[in-house]
């Protein structure tokens, strides 16, 4: 049987950004899509959701890669 958890085959020397990130990418596309995102914040409206994805995907291109996702939990440190 399958175990539920995600595989994170080697974690030694990943920064806990990597790990969230990693974590996120459920499809390991090594982009978090508006779906993965939508799961990861399920604190947030809908509104919310659409609000940080779009602050986040500073290309615009409908998925955050690492380094925008980096750049967002950064921000959320300084805070």
């Amino acid at each position: 049987m399958k175990s539920a958890k995600p595989q994170l085959a080697n974690i030694d020397g990943m920064d806990k950004t990597e790990i969230a990130f990693r974590l996120a990418d459920k499809d390991k596309s090594g982009y978090i899509t508006k779906s993965e995102f939508e799961k990861m914040a399920k604190n947030l409206s809908k509104e919310q959701v659409e609000k940080v994805f779009a602050k986040c995907d500073k290309d615009g291109d409908g998925k955050i890669n690492y380094a925008e996702f980096s750049t967002m939990m950064n921000m959320a440190k300084k805070k």
